[in-house]
């Protein structure tokens, strides 16, 4: 169900946008009713149609979606609002060099030594893998469940409806007579040459129908009444076929069609029954100015005339969706329409002029994106984005240009990450630099930047308080993120707690990073993240540590952020433990690498088990790449392991995979009783991991 969840979160969006869209054609449509002619004014509903039925659009600056603030996502507002779902849903902790006693690193950083201290570390990797599951299940509000539901009852209600009645018509086609009369098709023929219609397009009569229509798309004909074909003459039939035959040329059958699927999808919003309408209605105002344009001016006396016999004779005609009709008597407000613009029509109005293209282009560039780079600003968190950044925190749409170094100038690292990978995520452009500021109740965050792939979202942010309190960074969890999907509300991760470089109190941690874990990778990639940080403060004279209400900022990510190099490889090698087969696969995506020990057998929290592993294997420990013809070089990366009964995963932030990278090697260490250091392991195996280059997962 959380796929179905999202869907609905996204025609939530898609439906408000539309509604933007639909409001600006009415006024343009009211303001310029002067001066615009019958078949722009069609034209511009066709935005419409699209706006409701296109999954994505791109983003512009002159997006008329500003008016909502930039956020095109009004859910993004009223999720801001809702509970605090990452609280209940339980902790997902991450396992830093020196964040703890339950699990020691080694001094490099590199991987963790399991060694000694395995029981500890699986039941706390077991509980928070536990406590994942559930964030993943709950991750979605309970008012987008329901609206979810009763969206998809009206939307299968409308599907079903429209398929029953396309039967009822195939069955009632049956029972119609096709017309041969000569005389009859002879009007058909001359009509059709007009138009300059190729393909036969057959004519029925028969049955209880008593107004001409088209219907079928891919293979259309005409229904004339047996009454219209006995008592008119061959000019007023000339007339009805026309009418027809130019819904036919004009491909109305398509835009009506598309009309139906975008009533099904947004059956909720009353502002689309309205806009389909008002579309109907200028539908046939502008064929009938299609079809005087062919006939001729001189034709809109006659062609008027027999618009209004018709109205005389079939009074009683009820309207058929997915049919064209010739005349409808119950639409009055169509009908005045109609006789109007054929009092006045003169020859060359249905043309478009070129101020009328350069109209509808322009409304296509405001209606048919998206808001981007005015920064946002949420009232509930005071969030800002400071001109003065690299990237304001609304730009999905600009292009990150590659920061060039200039000749002899020091490439500073990151905060606590080195050189070389700092030089790793500027050139692959994985780095996007901000400058957003969040401030409430003294307390301030301001985003610098941040860095994702599908296993693990990095920010880099600073920290500070006001009012004589200090932020209590020797606690591992002096701050603490939340990060859900900034659309639809659903939770990537609960409480995490998140990494510093100080290890004191101070009013103002300068260059903290955040190594954020998702509990899962990524499936459903967001468009929008949405982080709130909880920080905890104490002040000079007390004791308990106070935490700060909610600090929140969204912020988006392009959609060609996530088109990354993923390789999942399994290992032909497995390693036989006590008599068990262990297999290992690698998911490495271009931050973060995986390495999962499974077995079928629910091995992995059996303590003779693991201490076999741990004899015969040592713990997996250090990483080394090999791009092209060079050596392997190690690679430094803080590294985590967990247990689930049936496998053991070895979680490494890593730097190389874009790198052409051709090898990894994974080395397995034994720690004597005292290490005394990194020197003081011993190398007990190698597993070995080649790249296909084109075995992309």
């Amino acid at each position: 169900m959380n796929m179905v969840y999202g869907w609905f979160a996204g025609i939530a969006e898609q439906t408000l946008a539309a509604s933007m869209v639909i409001l600006a054609v009415l006024f343009i449509q009211y303001v310029l009713r002067r001066f615009i002619n019958a078949r722009v004014r069609y034209l511009l509903w066709l935005l419409v149609i699209a706006r409701l039925l296109l999954p994505a659009v791109p983003d512009s600056p002159v997006s008329m979606l500003h008016i909502l603030g930039n956020s095109k996502h009004l859910l993004t507002t009223i999720l801001d609002k809702g509970p605090d779902i990452g609280a209940s849903q339980g902790e997902y902790q991450e396992l830093p060099p020196g964040g703890g006693d339950k699990v020691t690193y080694p001094a490099n950083n590199t991987a963790l030594n399991v060694q000694g201290q395995t029981d500890t570390a699986r039941q706390e990797d077991g509980a928070a893998a536990v406590n994942r599951s559930s964030t993943q299940a709950a991750g979605y509000p309970l008012w987008m469940k329901i609206g979810t539901v009763i969206w998809l009852l009206g939307a299968a209600f409308m599907l079903l409806n429209g398929l029953l009645y396309i039967r009822r018509m195939h069955r009632e086609r049956r029972r119609l007579r096709r017309v041969s009369a000569p005389e009859i098709l002879k009007v058909v023929l001359a009509t059709r040459r007009q138009f300059g219609i190729r393909r036969a397009i057959p004519i029925y009569t028969g049955g209880s129908a008593n107004n001409p229509y088209l219907s079928g798309l891919m293979r259309p004909w005409i229904f004339v009444p047996e009454q219209a074909l006995r008592e008119l003459d061959a000019s007023r039939l000339r007339h009805i076929l026309a009418h027809e035959l130019a819904h036919c040329k004009r491909q109305d059958m398509l835009w009506n069609l598309l009309g139906s699927l975008a009533a099904t999808i947004h059956w909720f919003n009353p502002l689309m029954w309205l806009a389909i309408r008002r579309m109907k209605i200028d539908r046939e105002v502008a064929c009938d100015a299609y079809v005087l344009e062919v006939l001729g001016e001189e034709e809109a006396i006659d062609y008027g005339l027999t618009l209004v016999e018709f109205l005389k004779r079939f009074s009683r005609v009820r309207e058929r969706r997915g049919h064209l009709y010739f005349s409808n008597p119950q639409q009055r407000q169509q009908i005045r329409r109609r006789i109007s613009m054929i009092q006045s029509f003169k020859k060359g109005s249905y043309r478009i002029s070129a101020a009328a293209v350069i109209l509808v282009a322009l409304l296509s560039i405001v209606t048919l994106t998206g808001a981007s780079r005015e920064p946002v600003k949420s009232a509930a968190t005071g969030t800002k984005a400071n001109p003065a950044g690299t990237l304001a925190e609304s730009v999905p749409g600009e292009e990150r240009a590659e920061p060039a170094t200039e000749q002899g100038e020091t490439l500073v690292p990151l905060t606590s990450i080195d050189e070389q990978q700092t030089e790793y995520a500027i050139r692959h452009n994985l780095l996007v630099p901000m400058n957003v500021e969040i401030e409430q109740d003294g307390y301030q965050v301001t985003v610098t930047g941040f860095m994702a792939d599908k296993n693990q979202l990095i920010l880099f942010y600073t920290a500070k308080v006001d009012g004589g309190r200090s932020l209590f960074s020797s606690d591992p969890r002096f701050v603490e993120c939340i990060i859900t999907d900034g659309i639809t509300g659903k939770v990537i991760n609960g409480r995490t707690h998140a990494l510093v470089s100080s290890s004191s109190p101070e009013p103002h941690i300068k260059d903290a990073v955040a190594r954020l874990k998702f509990a899962t990778p990524l499936t459903d990639l967001p468009s929008k993240i949405k982080v709130e940080f909880h920080l905890r403060t104490l002040a000079a004279n007390e004791s308990n540590m106070q935490e700060s209400p909610a600090l929140q900022t969204t912020f988006d990510v392009r959609a060609n952020y996530w088109k990354q190099e993923t390789h999942t490889i399994t290992s032909p090698e497995t390693l036989n433990v006590a008599g068990h087969k262990i297999r290992v696969k690698l998911q490495l995506t271009p931050l973060t690498t995986i390495a999962t020990f499974y077995s079928d057998e629910p091995l992995f929290k059996n303590k003779e088990f693991i201490k076999s592993f741990h004899e015969k294997y040592g713990s997996p420990f250090l990483w080394w790449s090999k791009t092209g013809t060079g050596d392997y070089r190690q690679q430094p990366g803080t590294s985590s392991i967990t247990f689930t009964d049936y496998e053991m995963k070895m979680f490494t932030e890593s730097y190389y995979l874009l790198d052409t990278l051709q090898s990894l090697r994974l080395d397995f260490m034994k720690s004597p009783a005292k290490p005394a250091g990194i020197k003081d392991l011993e190398h007990t195996y190698q597993m070995t991991f080649d790249v296909p280059g084109q075995d992309q997962s």
